[in-house]
């Protein structure tokens, strides 16, 4: 029952803010279940996947996804999920029932903190700061191809990694560099993590590192919320979905914060 009433929550918050098949899903269950950091990125990997080509559907049946972007961002970002998941995945079993099994998952711990102290930083810019503007087509093939693919290839690396980044990395820089609207923001990096989270499911579920149980009861449970969190984007302004963002971000370094000190 617990693992259904939380599907729906996060269901609904990741159709709104493109936020929580990673960042918000491990806290989560790592509290609640008392999964270790390995395992916690594998189920939340996998629930990502799963639940996010629902919402995916929801936000290109209301055409909020940019998918010349989303492609652009996909080609490095794919190399950097399978490279890191394969390499975490090697040194875990390598390492098992060890101390130095011990330390990955303290460094995993660590580097999700920083990637969302990154993510709070930029997203206080883009809502309080930042005007709203859309590049053109244009503009875009004017900006530094290079840093965007770097950029996108080391949020690959990241989130294969941890299990994190579908909303806390990659809303961010399509906010930043492609200055998408918010509503495009959040429809484009839903795709984007479908495809990487379905990228490190894979690699995660060979190294058994998922609980396959949880996952599924978490998945039934966010069809509802999926469902109401589409009609709250229609409704939404730009500037509250910002906020909401901000906000599910900032309550997800929370979390991660009680879970350093559990």
């Amino acid at each position: 029952m617990l693992a259904l009433i939380i599907g729906f929550v996060l269901g609904y918050i990741i159709t709104l803010t493109g936020v929580g098949g990673g960042v918000l899903v491990i806290p989560t269950i790592s509290l609640l279940f008392g999964f270790s950091p390995s395992v916690s990125v594998g189920t939340a990997s996998f629930y990502t996947t799963l639940t996010k080509v629902l919402a995916m559907l929801r936000h290109a049946k209301i055409k909020t996804i940019d998918y010349q972007t989303s492609l652009a961002f996909l080609i490095p970002s794919s190399l950097g999920v399978v490279v890191s998941s394969i390499l975490i995945n090697y040194y875990l079993d390598l390492y098992r029932g060890t101390e130095r099994e011990a330390l990955i998952q303290n460094i995993l711990y660590y580097i999700i903190l920083a990637v969302i102290a990154f993510s709070i930083i930029v997203m206080l810019r883009e809502t309080f700061l930042s005007k709203d503007e859309t590049l053109t087509a244009k503009n875009k093939s004017n900006k530094s191809k290079f840093l965007f693919y770097f950029i996108a290839l080391l949020t690959g690396l990241i989130i294969g990694t941890t299990g994190v980044g579908g909303g806390v990395l990659i809303i961010p820089v399509l906010l930043f560099f492609f200055k998408l609207n918010p509503k495009q923001t959040v429809g484009s990096s839903i795709l984007i993590a479908l495809v990487l989270s379905f990228l490190t499911s894979i690699v995660y579920t060979k190294g058994g590192n998922i609980n396959f149980q949880i996952a599924a009861l978490m998945t039934l449970g966010s069809f509802l919320g999926i469902y109401l969190g589409g009609k709250t984007v229609k409704r939404i302004s730009s500037k509250n979905l910002k906020i909401a963002v901000l906000s599910t971000i900032s309550f997800c370094c929370l979390l991660l914060i009680l879970l350093f000190f559990k």
